[in-house]
């Protein structure tokens, strides 16, 4: 019996090791200490090189709280607002920790408490490890090509009059979509990810006033600038379906051939897995992708197959 028991007490503390080996040699344990390290050697400089007192003690308190950071990794998340999605690359790029004062600067003034760091540099946000947590990226993913974001209908129409003007007759439908939505369904997320344009992405934000101005362009045919507003996300509109226009706009517009700016700026081509997203069994149970695309989606140009493109 004390051999049962002395022979199960081995097993269960080499179990117990090779566990603890393993938590502590993560990857994202070891990619955090080295972060923390690097962060500790730059701060030890710094205190070694300063002769203001104040300032001496708050780098010794830095690099104190850098030592204890560096021995005890954790994994970093944010929550995101809408609770359903957790952003974790602080785990690993902890030297971006307070540094959301730079995304002041950005277009939107956003955050990290509210769109964390993949909405806009791309990646797994939920990922732990680096090849997982980076997979899509390109090399310059912090200061080179961003996410594409949100531009609106009306910009669309610059270059696609007919399309648009087809999309928006008074017997269309997609484009009405969020004035057939309740009040009280007009503030719930799970009803505007189908009823609105882009939330959450940079396009509808039920946040915010009807009249209030998400973009300002300048039409260069037409000779006068115009603004998109918010209620101009509100409905199933061009980059519902077709993905955010930013890159593609930008590539056009800067001399990118067409077919060049579609295949490169990441512009989606519609099919059946791109309508089931919202026209699930539970919600549209009388779904019929052909009939839905002849009555309802087709374009009065069906622009890309276009000889000129």
């Amino acid at each position: 019996m004390l051999k049962h028991f002395s022979l199960l007490t081995a097993l269960s503390l080499a179990a117990f090791v090779v566990f603890s080996l393993r938590d502590s040699q993560r990857e994202w344990k070891r990619l955090q200490r080295v972060a923390y390290q690097a962060l500790l050697t730059q701060a030890t400089a710094e205190l070694g090189k300063t002769r203001d007192e104040a300032e001496r003690k708050d780098l010794a308190r830095r690099v104190q709280t850098l030592q204890a950071r560096k021995q005890a990794p954790q994994i970093k998340q944010i929550i995101l607002p809408d609770g359903e999605e957790a952003d974790r690359c602080l785990t690993c790029h902890v030297e971006l920790e307070g540094e959301g004062d730079w995304h002041d600067r950005t277009e939107e003034g956003r955050t990290f408490e509210e769109v964390g760091c993949v909405f806009c540099h791309g990646g797994n946000g939920a990922a732990t490890t680096k090849e997982a947590a980076h997979e899509g990226l390109g090399e310059k993913a912090v200061h080179g090509k961003m996410r594409p974001h949100y531009v609106g209908a009306k910009k669309c129409r610059e270059c696609h009059p007919e399309e648009y003007a087809s999309w928006t007759r008074p017997n269309a439908r997609m484009w009405q979509t969020f004035d057939r939505l309740k009040a009280e369904e007009r503030l719930d997320p799970g009803c505007l990810k189908c009823h609105a344009t882009g939330l959450d992405r940079g396009g509808y934000d039920p946040s915010l006033p009807a009249t209030a101005v998400l973009r300002e362009f300048e039409d260069a045919k037409a000779g006068k600038q115009y603004s998109v507003l918010n209620r101009d996300f509100q409905g199933v509109w061009c980059e519902a379906c077709h993905g955010p226009g930013s890159e593609y706009v930008r590539i056009f517009e800067s001399g990118g051939d067409a077919r060049e700016a579609r295949e490169q700026g990441g512009l989606d081509l519609p099919s059946p897995s791109t309508c089931v997203h919202c026209h699930t069994e539970a919600w549209s149970p009388d779904f019929s992708y052909d009939k839905y695309w002849a009555d309802r989606c087709l374009h009065k140009v069906d622009w890309w197959r276009k000889e000129t493109w």
